[in-house]
């Protein structure tokens, strides 16, 4: 039989194997606030790359109207505030478009601004492009070199020209 010196040192030696309470609660802290961290994370990456890809559909459809106001598709004239579905098949009906044609100081050259943007009573952060671009005005009577301008031989132009394109919001304007 043992002695109670003995039984008594055996039980103070003997320590817990397992977490106690705190630990655990602890570490769950740990782990909750770590979670919720990633969460924010996957959050904020959705919602930029939502964003990025409609500034990306903003300058496509800019570049598709402009396109389509060269080729003489569209007329060419300033409209406002227009739903970009009833000119583009297969769009979102949340797109608007605008466009601004302006006489320039040289004769027979037309600025056209072309914005396109996503509609603000739908859409809570909307994405927008604007594309500036000069164009020869086709309506203007070009007189060929040796020829005078009472001749009837006065032909005009397609839609043509430089251009001076700027994405988003910021940019100069020319």
């Amino acid at each position: 039989m043992r002695s109670r010196r003995a039984i008594a040192g055996h039980l103070g030696r003997h320590t817990s194997a397992g977490f106690t309470l705190l630990e655990v609660i602890l570490a769950m802290a740990i782990l909750l606030l770590s979670l919720a961290a990633v969460s924010q994370l996957v959050l904020t990456a959705h919602s930029n790359a939502r964003s990025a890809r409609d500034r990306g559909t903003a300058q496509m459809l800019a570049d598709s109207l402009m396109a389509e106001l060269i080729a003489g598709s569209l007329p060419l004239e300033s409209t406002s505030e227009t739903p970009l579905e009833d000119v583009v098949d297969g769009v979102e009906p949340d797109w608007l478009y605008a466009v601004d044609v302006s006489a320039t100081d040289l004769d027979g050259l037309l600025r056209v601004e072309v914005l396109v943007r996503q509609d603000a009573a739908q859409i809570a952060r909307p994405a927008e492009a604007r594309l500036v671009q000069w164009l020869i005005d086709p309506d203007y009577p070009f007189v060929q070199p040796g020829e005078s301008a009472s001749s009837g031989g006065s032909s005009s132009s397609s839609a043509s020209g430089g251009s001076s394109g700027e994405a988003g919001t910021g940019g100069t304007q020319p």
